[in-house]
């Protein structure tokens, strides 16, 4: 496995994912990981990220360092034949745009937000353009914890393929937020529809995913 490959297995083990599994070793848990996929034919999907969903969405946050209050149901998904199509342990290609160089300025003003994004989608003959789920960023966030900014100048993520389990029209996000029990920190929340926000996105290739695992949920 390439080095770099191979430190994020490293840092998802070193955060306890493989101990939380029952697992004693680190070449145990290395052995769960799958071959990396070949890149896509969009330049701007460029980053490499090591997702495995089997701790759920709230004990994966805490492993990762990233708040959150919610319940592993509170989330659900927006596409649903994406989340089918998940298994436990994947890498993904993504990355997190610009709010005006998403889609270019013409149609990523300031009033654009999720629904926009999702709209707007690119379909290609080997695959899509889709949001990250909750788990999917935390994942990321494990690699890279400057997406979300700084305390000081923090960024707002939009997640966009997670949405409220009972009103749609709540988001998933995360950024640097404070309230009147915890400090200001990293975390993953909801709200309603937003715009000038930085939409995380990846990409799925045609056929991915083929095993479809009913166990996990968002």
């Amino acid at each position: 496995m390439d080095p770099a490959h191979l430190h994020q297995v490293q840092v998802l083990w070193d955060k306890g994912f493989g101990r939380a599994l029952g697992m004693t070793s680190f070449q145990e848990y290395l052995a769960t990981i799958p071959e990396v996929p070949k890149a896509p034919p969009i330049e701007y999907l460029n980053r490499l990220i090591l997702v495995d969903r089997r701790l759920g969405f709230r004990d994966g946050c805490w492993s990762v360092g990233l708040f959150t209050s919610e319940r592993n149901s509170t989330f659900i998904s927006h596409d649903l034949m994406v989340e089918k199509k998940l298994k436990d342990v994947y890498w993904m290609w993504c990355q997190i745009r610009h709010p005006y160089d998403f889609f270019g300025l013409e149609v990523n003003g300031p009033n654009r937000g999720p629904n926009d994004y999702r709209r707007l989608f690119k379909q290609h003959p080997r695959g899509r353009e889709v949001g990250l789920d909750v788990i999917e960023f935390a994942a990321l966030y494990a690699q890279d914890p400057s997406v979300v900014g700084t305390k000081e100048e923090p960024k707002i993520v939009d997640i966009l393929n997670s949405k409220h389990c009972v009103d749609s029209q709540y988001h998933a996000y995360a950024t640097w937020l404070e309230d009147s029990i915890t400090p200001c920190l990293p975390r993953v929340s909801y709200r309603y529809e937003s715009h000038r926000c930085y939409p995380a996105i990846r990409w799925e290739p045609e056929g991915s995913h083929k095993e479809i695992n009913t166990a996990v949920h968002l």
